[in-house]
Parts: C-alpha cells; structure tokens; sequence
C-alpha cells in the first residue's frame, strides 16, 4: 500500500500545470481538506518540492507541482521511504571540563548583568531591559521598610 504523501504527489503529477484544488486532493487521499496543506509541507520540506499556490483572497484555489522530476527520484511508494525513516538518537555524552565550561559562561554572563547599572528612564524603550530595574534587598533592608510602614 503506498503512503498517503506519494498518492498525493502522483496525483498532483497526473494533473499537471492545471493543477488540484483542495477538495479533490483530498478525496483523492482520503482526508479532510484541512488536512491537505500539512501534506503540501511535507512534500515541501522532505522531497524539497516546488509547490505553486493559486489563491483567491485567504483561500486556496489549487496546488500545482512545478518540479515533478525532482521529487519524483525522492519520494518512494512504501511507507517508509528512506527520506522520511527517523535515525536512531545518539547518546550525547558530556565530559566534566564542557560540562564546567559551560557552567562558567553562564555565571560571568550572570555577572555581567548584575554589575551594570540601569540606564536613564527617558521614556526609550529600545534600551529597557528588565533585569536590570530589579532591586534585591536585605533583611536590614526589609526590617527598615517595615519600620516605615509601621508593621
């Protein structure tokens, strides 16, 4: 049985420079029209093919293939073609010295933010950072404010 992603690329294929309209690829695939526009990305992205839109407005009137003969030697019949099959994941291993590597940029970046000082407030915003307006207090701080409000 082949997949859905090459039925709907033989079909658009068959029709040409006339193109598919939304409905018909998808009775010809089986499925919703919502559907058939997530199938159009996949065969952009995987078979890189070049897929033209005729619209009307915000909606889709058709789908024309204009590289046929590319993605035709991409995309195979059966369901697991060899573009679309996933690779096994590689075990990431991280070694002690990238590991403390890394956590010591991330430490003098903390750094760097903390010591600078906000700039003027004059109403920019293209400078506002709001990391920077945030003030940390002591308890002698707190035990002062509380003071004042008489808590």
């Amino acid at each position: 049985m082949a997949s859905k992603y090459f039925v709907l690329f033989t079909f658009m294929k068959a029709a040409g420079a006339k193109g598919v309209t939304p409905e018909a690829a998808a009775k010809e695939i089986n499925l919703h029209v919502g559907q058939v526009g997530g199938y159009i990305k996949f065969l952009r992205e995987k078979f890189s093919a070049e897929i033209g839109v005729t619209k009307n407005g915000r909606s889709i009137e058709k789908y024309v293939l204009l590289n046929a003969s590319v993605v035709e030697g991409l995309i195979t019949p059966s369901r697991r073609s060899t573009a679309t099959a996933k690779a096994k994941p590689v075990k990431k291993t991280v070694t002690k010295a990238a590991r403390a590597k890394v956590i010591k940029q991330v430490v003098e970046k903390r750094v760097k933010v903390k010591n600078t000082k906000p700039v003027a407030d004059n109403g920019d915003m293209s400078t506002f950072d709001p990391d920077l307006h945030i003030a940390e207090f002591g308890d002698n701080d707190l035990a002062d404010i509380k003071a004042q409000l008489g808590l």
